[in-house]
């Protein structure tokens, strides 16, 4: 670990495997001290006010979202439990079914033990970037990186992350070989509907 100037730098070394958890722990740490420096008194309620109007605007036009970057602790447990809570309360259109079957868990060990939810994830994006480096041709590394997987798990854990490099990229590579490998695809950035129309566009 080393500052230049403003900028901290934490270097893990070592074989892939035995280093690339390290990314969820000093996520954790680094966040956690840097925004309880930053925080204000009553920061975890604007935040968990600030979640419940974004859930009103969801079932008003008709989206279904959720949170995906972790600021601290407390908010993330504040915001997860906010989401289980309204389940219970309200129906989620257009489906028409309620929240705790739109929300169907969380990548969060932890809150899924605090709070009563099934703890649920699909492949990392690190798992995508190592066979960048694996010794197939650059372009062809999502096709080895899901051929790998398939392999591996045969028929378990058959999500797949798409934007490692991009949505389009990843729909070159995603064939019909790969689309009847696969239970689905899972969306981590840009505009979900986009990403969606994109998802269930014929394929070529």
């Amino acid at each position: 670990m080393r500052c230049e100037g403003d900028q901290l730098q934490i270097i893990a070394r070592g074989p892939l495997v035995h280093v690339m958890g390290f990314e969820i722990f000093v996520l954790y740490i680094v966040n956690e001290l840097y925004f309880r420096r930053l925080a204000r008194d009553g920061v975890v309620e604007e935040a968990r006010a600030r979640l419940l109007r974004k859930i009103e605007l969801i079932r008003e036009y008709e989206l279904a979202q959720g949170t995906h970057a972790r600021r601290s602790c407390f908010l993330i447990l504040g915001c997860v439990a906010a989401i289980r809570e309204s389940g219970r309360r309200r129906l989620c259109k257009p489906w028409r079914v309620s929240w705790p079957q739109c929300f169907r868990g969380t990548s969060n060990v932890y809150l899924a033990k605090k709070l009563g939810l099934t703890p649920i994830g699909t492949m990392a994006h690190e798992y995508l970037q190592a066979y960048q480096s694996f010794g197939s041709r650059l372009r062809d590394f999502q096709k080895a990186a899901l051929e790998g997987w398939v392999q591996e798990f045969r028929g378990d854990l058959g999500i797949a992350l798409t934007d490692v490099v991009g949505m389009d990229a990843f729909l070159a590579d995603f064939d019909l070989y790969f689309a009847k490998l696969f239970d689905g695809l899972r969306h981590d950035s840009g505009d979900p509907v986009a990403w969606g129309e994109k998802a269930i566009a014929p394929l070529p």
